[in-house]
């Protein structure tokens, strides 16, 4: 973390000694004529559809990154050396962010948020069964790094920016990042409270796999032809 930190502190450093003042995409903010397509407030079908679904992720995604080592040490009896490998490879996976954002400017919102979603079910599913050798795992969590990060994490900013006039674009990003991590604050504590009670496999079952279905039919709800060009 203090190295992390720093690396910071470096970044500062070379935005103010490399980045000019001219270099801002204000004035082309000024010079939009025209808004093209998109709602024109918070309250509509597809800011609301995307904003329970960011919720969801928020759950699934940070339970999973912030107790799934536990589960592996705990219950598996990883050593923490090898539990942050497993771990590490959801890394790996988020590498796909710019590929699988074109993706999602390509492709229906429907198709792109219910398939991902559907493939996060699954992969909660898989994650708590205790028979996966350690290469199957890595395996698995690549998968939920390119799914959970590069696709959902990376189109769900995406399609709450898509969805309201370009005048309110700011709003949708904040929506996406309030809801996210609002769930994001409570996916451990809900996790662990479920797998305390009923098991690994049933907190997997719970809040990464019927939660995701859950969402997977909700964004079949969206309505994309109502989002921005």
């Amino acid at each position: 973390m203090i190295y992390f930190g720093l690396f910071g502190f470096v970044m500062v450093l070379l935005i103010a000694l490399t980045v000019r003042p001219w270099f801002s995409d204000t004035r082309r903010a000024v010079e939009t004529k025209t808004d093209r397509g998109g709602a024109e407030s918070l309250a509509n079908r597809n800011t609301i559809i995307l904003t329970i679904l960011s919720l969801i992720h928020g759950l699934s995604m940070y339970g999973f990154l912030g107790l799934y080592p536990t589960f592996l040490r705990e219950v598996l009896h990883y050593t923490p050396a090898n539990a942050g490998k497993v771990i590490g490879f959801f890394g790996v996976g988020a590498l796909a962010s710019i590929p699988c954002g074109w993706i999602g400017d390509r492709y229906s919102p429907k198709l792109v948020l219910s398939g991902s979603l559907l493939s996060t079910a699954v992969l909660g599913y898989l994650f708590f069964q205790q028979s996966p050798t350690m290469l199957t795992r890595e395996i698995l969590t690549c998968i939920y790094g390119v799914t959970g990060s590069a696709v959902l994490y990376v189109n769900l900013a995406g399609y709450h920016v898509k969805a309201l006039r370009s005048s309110l674009s700011s709003r949708g990003s904040g929506m996406f990042v309030t809801s996210l991590y609002a769930g994001a604050a409570f996916g451990g504590y809900l996790l662990g409270g479920i797998a305390s009670r009923g098991g690994w496999l049933m907190a997997g079952e719970i809040q990464m796999s019927l939660l995701c279905v859950g969402g997977a039919v909700l964004a079949l709800a969206l309505r994309p032809r109502e989002m921005a060009l």
